[in-house]
C-alpha cells in the first residue's frame, strides 16, 4: 500500500508504524545523497539522515503540515549538513621540510695586480708625462664669411607714403557717395508715403459715400444723387 502525503502526515501524528516505515523508505535516498554531497562520508550521511527524520517527525507532531514533503526534507538536510561542515575544524597542514640554502664562499675585495695590468698602468702614466701641445698648434677659429652685397635690382622699392591731402579727398568722395544714396532712398520713401496717404484718403471717401447712400435709403438724410445711379448702371453689374 502506497501512502499519500496527507495520509503519511496523519499516520505520523497518530504514530502509525506503517506510515513511518513508508515515509522513511521513500525519502531516505534523497536525504543520503544530500549528506554525501556535503560531508563525503557514509557514516556522517547516515547520522544526518536520522537527525533530519527525527526533527521532521517532531515538527509534524506539533501540527505543522508541509505542502511539499520532499522539498521540505531536502531543505532541512542541506541546512544541517552546511552547519556541520562549518563546525568541523580544518585539518592541520603537514609539516614542511626545511631546506638549507648553501652560502657562497666569501670573495676578497683585493685582487693582486697581474703582469699585464702593471704594464698597462706604466704606459698610461708615461703618456701623462708628455707635454701638452702649445697654443700655436691649437685650432684657430675660421673667419666668418662676408655678406655679399645684393644687386640694385633686388633692393626693395620704397613705397610712397600717402599724404593728408589724399586722405581728405578720399574721405570727401566717400561722404558724397553716401549722401547721394541717402537722398535717393529718402525720395523713394517720400513717394511711397504719398501714395499710401492718397490711397487712404480715397478709401475714407469711398466709405463715407457708401454710408451716405445707406442713410439716404433709410430716410435718415435727404436723398441726393451723388453718383449712385451712374455707379449702379456702370460699375455695380461687374460685381
Amino acid at each position: 500500500m502506497e501512502w499519500s502525503q496527507e495520509g503519511i502526515v496523519t499516520g505520523l501524528r497518530e504514530q502509525d508504524p506503517a506510515a513511518v516505515r513508508d515515509w522513511v523508505t521513500r525519502y531516505t535516498p534523497s536525504i543520503q545523497r544530500v549528506g554525501m554531497s556535503y560531508l563525503n562520508d557514509n557514516d556522517q550521511a547516515a547520522k544526518l539522515t536520522k537527525a533530519v527524520f527525527s526533527q521532521a517527525l517532531a515538527t509534524i507532531q506539533t501540527g505543522f503540515t508541509p505542502t511539499d514533503m520532499e522539498g521540505w526534507l531536502l531543505g532541512m538536510a542541506k541546512m544541517q549538513a552546511s552547519q556541520q561542515v562549518l563546525a568541523t575544524p580544518a585539518e592541520p597542514l603537514p609539516p614542511q621540510a626545511v631546506h638549507t640554502v648553501p652560502r657562497p664562499a666569501p670573495v676578497s675585495s683585493f685582487t693582486p695586480l697581474q703582469q699585464d695590468n702593471a704594464a698597462f698602468v706604466l704606459e698610461a702614466s708615461s703618456s701623462l708625462t708628455e707635454p701638452l701641445p702649445g697654443p700655436e698648434n691649437e685650432m684657430q677659429p675660421e673667419p666668418a664669411p662676408l655678406a655679399k652685397p645684393q644687386p640694385a635690382s633686388q633692393a626693395s622699392d620704397p613705397q610712397p607714403v600717402p599724404t593728408w591731402q589724399e586722405d581728405w579727398e578720399d574721405w570727401q568722395e566717400v561722404n558724397l557717395l553716401e549722401e547721394e544714396e541717402t537722398t535717393q532712398r529718402g525720395g523713394f520713401l517720400r513717394a511711397l508715403g504719398l501714395v499710401a496717404v492718397v490711397l487712404l484718403v480715397l478709401l475714407v471717401v469711398a466709405l463715407l459715400w457708401m454710408l451716405a447712400g445707406q442713410m439716404m435709403r433709410l430716410g435718415a438724410i435727404p436723398s441726393l444723387d451723388l453718383g449712385y445711379n451712374w455707379f449702379n448702371a456702370h460699375i455695380y453689374p461687374f460685381f
